[in-house]
């Protein structure tokens, strides 16, 4: 008769086999499931800005890391913040209002994402790198220019961020016009497309975003940098308050003229 291992006699055993197992997935980095482990990317890691090279592809590897999720699943809890700094970063914004740089440069890069989606960028290898950049000629700008394009990064000569190759000032101030102009053309494949009007006819989070979609096409429109939909709301909104206020009014001061304290109270909240 086929005597049976304790236990703990056959734990110890089985632990000891799935050791060396465990050893070498972790030194392949191979997982069960056959999908190579994701390179972990600090949270506080900089955006790479050291040639126009470096630039560009920080701007698109880190918008897509950003938003891709974003975009697929319409969770606005899914938006990576750290690789969305990182996007801000290859921005020289130095020429922005401060009170408004945040959302000036975060509906920049919007608005460019979409125009790099629809034109033809070159292969990163024939984007100069920093070595590229160095041997250029005394005295020569040390900019590049997207082909095809006036979107130009270029070396910021003084500042905090002298050295630093960015999404210049000017092409920041005329991106809405970049957007406009590049309109009509197809997307790439893999776009994210429509993604910067998505943004805009987003209503923020008292406003459930899957909604959103299912607006008629005059409601999504861009009105005066809104969607027309917003425009209709706020102006409902306005209405609504005023009628509040008209009617708490006239309750508070009623024919038989004696105190509702309780009306006033409500009223002074609504002004």
């Amino acid at each position: 008769m086929r005597r049976r291992l304790p236990i703990s006699e056959t734990r110890s055993k089985i632990g000891r086999c799935a050791l060396p197992v465990l050893l070498l997935v972790l030194t392949l980095g191979v997982w069960p499931d056959g999908l190579a482990a994701e390179e972990y990317i600090s949270p506080l890691e900089p955006a790479d800005t050291s040639s126009p090279r470096a630039t560009l592809k920080a701007f698109r590897d880190n918008f897509e890391s950003a938003y891709r999720s974003f975009y697929e699943l319409r969770d606005r809890n899914s938006t990576d913040r750290p690789a969305q700094a990182r996007v801000l970063r290859t921005l020289d914004v130095s020429q922005l209002p401060p009170a408004q740089a945040r959302r000036m440069a975060n509906e920049a890069t919007l608005l460019l994402n979409e125009v790099f989606d629809k034109v033809r960028l070159p292969p990163y290898e024939e984007i100069p790198d920093e070595a590229a950049m160095r041997e250029m000629a005394p005295g020569e700008p040390r900019r590049w220019l997207v082909p095809g394009t006036e979107i130009a990064i270029e070396r910021i000569e003084e500042g905090p961020r002298k050295g630093e190759y960015l999404i210049s000032a000017t092409t920041i101030a005329r991106a809405h016009a970049f957007y406009d102009q590049a309109r009509n053309l197809s997307y790439q494949p893999g776009a994210m497309e429509n993604f910067y009007l998505d943004i805009i006819s987003d209503g923020g989070s008292w406003f459930p975003i899957g909604l959103v979609p299912s607006l008629p096409d005059w409601a999504k429109a861009i009105v005066a940098g809104q969607a027309a939909w917003k425009w209709l709301a706020m102006a409902l909104t306005i209405v609504v308050w005023v009628m509040v206020v008209y009617f708490l009014r006239r309750l508070s001061h009623s024919r038989d003229e004696s105190p509702h304290y309780w009306l006033r109270f409500f009223l002074m909240l609504a002004v």
